[in-house]
């Protein structure tokens, strides 16, 4: 995970005991959020399946200088340390998810951040982040978001993302460093259309266009 990716599930991840405000919009926006969250879960167990396998990796290791008959104090506290780590990890990775179905953000670069937060072990670099609103109800924004990133993880193993302003309209664009293909008859696309957004390929990269709010 590169560093940019670091500070964003450092940001995207909300602080023990805060409390996510409702989740507003109406029933079919909903809707599509919850499958969104529900296709991208496959992607975050899987992430967390390896997380907890690092951690199983350190502590095993840590026993093992633990009971040398020679302990090695120095390699039991960094095993100790890398345990922990990974540990908090996952934690703010099941943070990331809870607060991912219940926030009601609508900035596009929060949003984004937000969901690269749900996969901290994927190779996601965050480029830049324009903040900004779009017209876009905010569980529709999440949603195809969502769907955006599971669609561009299940064909690239590394992927840059960013959210700028070109000629007045917000946009999101994925590149991998394999070609990305277009999402297919999903009924959020036709949602977005009927918005005002609309998804297209362009020099190589999978993009979001939003009209600002």
């Amino acid at each position: 995970m590169t560093e940019s990716s670091v500070h964003a599930v450092a940001a995207a991840v909300p602080a023990p005991g805060a409390a996510a405000a409702p989740l507003p919009g109406d029933g079919a926006a909903t809707d599509l959020l919850a499958r969104a969250i529900a296709h991208v879960l496959p992607l975050v167990t899987h992430d967390l399946r390896n997380g907890v396998g690092v951690v199983g990796v350190q502590l095993e290791a840590l026993e093992l200088r633990a009971l040398a008959a020679v302990p090695d104090h120095e390699a039991i506290r960094r095993h100790g340390a890398g345990a922990a780590s990974g540990i908090e990890l996952v934690a703010a990775q099941l943070d990331a998810l809870s607060a991912f179905a219940r926030s009601d953000a609508g900035d596009l670069a929060t949003i984004v951040a937000e969901a690269v937060a749900l996969v901290p072990l994927r190779r996601l670099a965050i480029g830049a982040a324009d903040a900004g609103a779009t017209c876009l109800a905010p569980a529709l924004l999440r949603a195809a978001v969502l769907e955006l990133l599971v669609a561009a993880a299940t064909v690239a193993a590394s992927l840059t993302i960013s959210v700028t302003r070109r000629d007045d309209v917000l946009e999101l664009a994925i590149t991998g460093d394999r070609p990305l293909g277009y999402p297919l008859a999903a009924e959020w696309l036709v949602h977005l259309d009927r918005a005002g957004a609309r998804v297209h390929l362009r020099d190589d990269a999978l993009v979001l266009s939003c009209p600002p709010a």
